[in-house]
């Protein structure tokens, strides 16, 4: 048996399996051939929509995943505000075509990592033997996507969302735009260290202050989020 999955974050989506050693090579080609033959049919599409549809309404019921998404979008203009799944509306307008013409313009340029006891030389062997037919497979390391927008910084204000909960999340953040990662790689250390000093662990400042000393939540943790042109420090 295995594992076979996927997952999309604000910059990429990411298709994996877990699987035993014997069969690495059957995974590569699996996934090579989802990226090269899929068939992308209407009735397997409506049928994706409704449990995408329904991940998005558990998410809604979660508050703490709800809060990080209403912070991203109180900070950040596309392409880092809008939600990862859209929202219901916008899931359910979508057409098996519209998908097809996704995957035309975007499913181009990939990355592929492999973990686990194997040998190199086998693992360069199959992906270069499974994917060689994707369109842009040969492009060389280094070469540029096509240009993608830069994130725009919202000016500070408060998102807020009212439900009849018995629980409050509230979520402050310290935005940064990565402008340059290079220029700026010691700040960007510097604020990282300093999320995981004030509220890293249980016996940082902030949870000893909030939690421990005056008891006014039961969880609070400060956390470093980064993203290739984005970053901030959250408190949570």
């Amino acid at each position: 048996g295995g594992v076979f999955n996927a997952f999309t974050t604000r910059e990429c989506t990411a298709y994996h399996v877990q699987i035993g050693r014997g069969d690495a090579e059957f995974a590569v080609a699996v996934l090579a051939d989802m990226m090269l033959r899929p068939k992308l049919r209407e009735h397997d599409f409506e049928k994706e929509k409704g449990a995408v549809v329904e991940e998005l309404q558990r998410q809604r019921d979660d508050p703490s995943s709800e809060v990080s998404s209403l912070l991203f979008e109180t900070m950040f203009d596309a392409p880092y505000g809008p939600r990862v799944g859209g929202s219901v509306e916008s899931v359910k307008s979508l057409s098996a075509e519209s998908m097809r013409e996704h995957f035309r313009n975007y499913y181009g340029r990939f990355f592929v990592a492999v973990a686990g006891h194997l040998r190199p030389a086998d693992v360069e062997r199959w992906v270069e033997h499974y994917f060689d037919a994707l369109p842009g497979s040969r492009q060389a390391p280094g070469s540029e996507i096509s240009q993608r927008p830069r994130p725009v910084l919202r000016a500070p204000s408060v998102g807020k969302q009212i439900r009849p909960t018995s629980q409050h999340h509230v979520c402050v953040a310290w935005p940064l735009l990565v402008v340059d990662r290079e220029a700026q790689r010691e700040s960007l250390a510097a604020h990282r260290l300093l999320a995981t000093a004030l509220g890293g662990t249980m016996s940082s400042p902030v949870f000893d202050f909030v939690r421990g000393t005056n008891q006014w939540a039961y969880s609070v943790r400060v956390k470093w989020m980064e993203s290739q042109d984005v970053a901030a420090v959250v408190l949570h």
